[in-house]
């Protein structure tokens, strides 16, 4: 009986957990992952637009995290997923085009601004 009721608060507990894998392999998810990511690919869109500076906005925050995570995942390689490096390393890619974007469309303001 108790051995049973063990099992089964074993069992709800486990099948609570959001990813069962890094409970068993001993890694997981950096907490700002997704936030990165998200960041990054709504700066990149927004430097595309005329909101450019609000684009720029998040791809400062989002580069900032980023550089915070890296350091992190760097000094401990086996406690995170792979997943999770892989989408903070995605979203630090997109803020950086983004951020070059921003930079060529400043460049392009200037020349067409200078030409009347």
């Amino acid at each position: 009986m108790i051995n049973s009721d063990l099992n089964s608060d074993l069992l709800d507990n486990f099948s609570s957990i959001e990813n069962p894998e890094s409970l068993i392999m001993g890694k997981k998810a950096h907490f700002n992952a997704s936030s990165i990511f998200y960041k990054g690919l709504f700066g990149f869109i927004l430097c595309l637009f005329p909101a450019a500076i609000f684009g720029l906005i998040l791809v400062k925050i989002c580069l900032e995290q980023a550089k915070e995570a890296r350091n992190s995942i760097r000094e401990n390689p086996e406690l995170y997923l792979d997943s999770t490096v892989n989408k903070i390393n995605l979203g630090r890619k997109f803020a950086l085009i983004g951020l070059a974007l921003f930079i060529l469309e400043i460049f392009i303001l200037i020349i067409l601004m200078s030409m009347h």
